[in-house]
């Protein structure tokens, strides 16, 4: 199947854990939603035109994510007042937390023929430098960059054996612990509803070097192998 090899960067990055509210925190790493929502952006689809897509698109693509920078995170104060019969309310203090300088090399790749036009679309805009709406990492206020770095073959069929990766992966895989190994374990979102709520969750394990793991995966371009959500 058709797949695109692409990094996404920015200084910072939200992706609000809907646990959190007033003080909102985030995942420690981009998720698929996030990702969807992304394609979006940079196909120009309309907010109410993008609803229904979620599911879809979640569904339809399957997403390879390796972060390449230390995960390390913030907290940035805001000033809020509330509006009242108007009127200013005294103002409050919230905090985001955030994460610092990410980058990520996503590979993402076309499964089902019925999200064709959007994917090539998506595929078109970014080898040719282009989006409908500025791309962010999570929220508006963390913009993102985008660089193209080649398109490539994803094998149709999944396998299972040994392989190595710097690729996120599944916690069901198994994990080569002979030598010291530096990982991170998350649950993060699958998909997401038409209603803007995730609608499902995977408990996923981020190596932060090459590890020697046994499970599912996928060829890309017969010279790599990697998990796909």
């Amino acid at each position: 199947m058709k797949g695109i090899i692409l990094t996404l960067e920015g200084s910072m990055a939200h992706f609000k854990r809907p646990e959190t509210n007033n003080n909102p925190l985030t995942y420690s790493l981009i998720h698929k939603p996030a990702i969807i929502g992304f394609i979006g952006a940079v196909t120009g689809q309309e907010r109410k035109d993008m609803a229904p897509l979620f599911p879809i698109l979640c569904e339809d693509l399957l997403i390879s994510i390796t972060v390449l920078t230390p995960i390390e995170k913030d907290s940035c104060a805001n000033t809020k007042r509330s509006a009242m019969a108007s009127s200013f309310g005294a103002p409050g203090r919230y905090y985001w937390e955030y994460l610092k300088d990410p980058k990520y090399r996503l590979v993402i790749a076309l499964k089902d023929k019925r999200s064709e036009e959007i994917f090539e679309l998506f595929c078109n805009n970014i080898k040719n430098n282009r989006s409908a709406y500025a791309p962010y990492l999570g929220v508006a206020k963390c913009p993102a960059k985008i660089t193209f770095i080649e398109e490539v073959n994803v094998s149709e069929e999944e396998k299972k054996g040994i392989f190595l990766t710097n690729a996120i992966f599944s916690k069901e895989h198994s994990i080569d612990l002979s030598k010291e190994t530096e990982i991170l374990f998350e649950r993060i979102p699958l998909s997401e509803s038409n209603d803007w709520e995730y609608s499902s969750f995977i408990e996923i394990v981020c190596p932060f070097k090459e590890v020697k793991i046994e499970g599912q995966y996928r060829n890309i371009s017969n010279e790599t192998k990697a998990w796909f959500l």
